[in-house]
């Protein structure tokens, strides 16, 4: 009996004499790197889809300002100022840091933020007694590819007289 349980504890603590062949260690070699890969094309690719959601969060609230803006404007000057001075229409800047807004020549002072720049413009134009104020935000930036492209966000707001 005692021979029986030290053949069996003998058995259990051998060394197995087989060890892996070439082929069973190029392809756990290549499951592995595969599955790298993978979970790299995977994180890039979400690094890629917070940047742009963060870039276009940024933009609508940007466009909100130029919006805000003009609201300002009515509230200060009332509606009859604001109506003369905008019934003809145009594109404008809105200046960021003052909330001024100017009539555009060339293009509108760019926006740094998070590394990026934002250019905004705002277009006015009269629609049936109203003012149609679109602020428009630009920014160029990449989604995948190394390719830039250009990117933008656009908030609408009507204008009328209130009663």
């Amino acid at each position: 009996m005692l021979k029986k349980f030290q053949k069996i504890l003998s058995d259990l603590f051998k060394r197995p004499t087989g060890g892996s062949s070439l082929i069973e260690v190029l392809v756990a070699t290549m499951v592995v790197a595969v599955s790298l890969v993978a979970i790299s094309i995977i994180l890039m690719y979400s690094v890629q889809r917070t940047a742009q959601a963060r870039y276009e969060e940024i933009a609508k609230s940007l466009a909100q300002d130029g919006i805000e803006t003009f609201h300002k404007e009515r509230a200060f000057t009332g509606w009859s100022a604001f109506y003369n001075r905008f019934d003809g229409g145009g594109t404008f800047c809105v200046n960021t840091s003052t909330q001024t807004i100017t009539t555009k020549s060339g293009s509108c002072a760019g926006i740094t933020q998070a590394g990026t720049t934002f250019t905004r413009e705002v277009t006015v134009t009269l629609t049936g007694g109203a003012l149609r104020v679109v602020s428009r935000v630009q920014w160029t930036g990449s989604l995948g590819g190394g390719t830039n492209t250009t990117r933008d966000v656009t908030l609408t707001q009507d204008f009328r007289k209130l009663f």
